[in-house]
């Protein structure tokens, strides 16, 4: 074996552990820590390659080609829950105030008339008109049987 071959008393390795021992350069001094590597293995020396962790770009075009077409989606499905939303309440809301109207329409009606054929069944008798009374009643009747 030739002198300077690692291994041999004088060879690199010794010079090596000579460092080591004097605290001037060890693996973790040298960069970092060792993480279970022996010696200098993966630190750029003849026992072994250098590890380089790669930082992952950011590419800058797939930003916008994947942030555009989500917001675009968000702002539609928002959009159309707030317009479906806004068509349900309109919906109930016309609903109820026709179906008020048309409750309050109906009772006043039948009110209005219930009255009137009172008065007019009333006055008919008063004046001596029992023929008009009488026919007056008989419409009643048939109005009340008319609304239920």
């Amino acid at each position: 074996m030739v002198a300077g071959q690692t291994g041999l008393p004088g060879g690199p390795a010794a010079a090596d552990g000579a460092r080591r021992q004097l605290g001037k350069v060890t693996p973790t001094s040298a960069g970092g820590s060792n993480h279970g590597r022996s010696g200098w293995a993966g630190r750029g020396t003849a026992t072994g390659p250098t590890h380089r962790r790669r930082r992952r770009k950011v590419n800058l075009v797939l930003v916008p080609v994947v942030l555009v077409p989500v917001v675009f989606v968000a702002i539609v499905v928002v959009f159309v829950v707030v317009i479906i939303f806004v068509i349900i309440v309109f919906v109930v809301v016309v609903f109820v105030v026709v179906f008020v109207f048309v409750v309050v329409f109906v009772v006043f009606v039948v009110f209005v008339v219930f009255v009137v054929f009172v008065v007019f069944v009333v006055f008919a008798f008063v004046i001596g008109r029992r023929t008009t009374a009488a026919l007056g009643l008989l419409l009643l009747g048939f109005f009340f049987v008319f609304l239920f």
